[in-house]
């Protein structure tokens, strides 16, 4: 979708007005600095707004914003990740529990590598000498047996519950029928 706005706008005798002419002025919070401030607005702002209210009610425009949307993330995403890819192969001096340099090198992508061979093989003192990661699934497991137990629990309450309101409403039938024949 292509969506292309052209605005040519000639007004005589407005010499020196464009859009960073200052139409007003007004007051906001400034969060950072814990005070009001005031602000001048521009003729630039002012139509801005208006167009973003008005492109804002076209239908398309949701289609479009999603569109948007996606092109930045992969915009920022393809910035990124060579900057990434930079610092997990960087060369980084390692350092003792003291900070000092100990004079070798690593990366991050081999600190990431050893402490997750750590959690995936070192037996700690997660209860019956289970590694880390034995202890997130023994845990995972756990959590979704009670999920489920529970779940039946409820199930057999209502078919429990069921039952006796049915043996209730025959008893109590009964009770009727042999009071009224008398």
């Amino acid at each position: 979708m292509t969506v292309e706005i052209k605005l040519n706008v000639t007004i005589d005798g407005a010499d020196g007005i464009d859009l960073t002419t200052v139409v007003a002025t007004r007051d906001r919070y400034d969060h950072d600095l814990e005070e009001s401030v005031t602000e001048d607005v521009t003729l630039g702002v002012e139509v801005a707004k208006r167009l973003t209210a008005l492109l804002t009610k076209d239908d398309a425009y949701d289609a479009l914003r999603r569109k948007f949307l996606a092109v930045r993330d992969e915009e920022i995403r393809a910035a990124v990740k060579p900057l990434v890819e930079d610092a997990l192969t960087a060369a980084i001096e390692q350092t003792n529990t003291y900070g000092e340099r100990t004079g070798k090198t690593t990366t991050i992508r081999e600190l990431v590598m050893t402490e997750a061979k750590k959690v995936m093989t070192e037996r700690g003192d997660y209860g019956r000498g289970q590694t880390v990661a034995q202890r997130i699934v023994a845990e995972a497991v756990g959590q979704a047996f009670k999920n489920e137990l529970a779940k039946e629990i409820v199930a057999e309450r209502e078919k429990v519950a069921a039952a006796v309101r049915a043996k209730a409403s025959e008893l109590i039938a009964e009770a009727v029928t042999k009071g009224v024949g008398r």
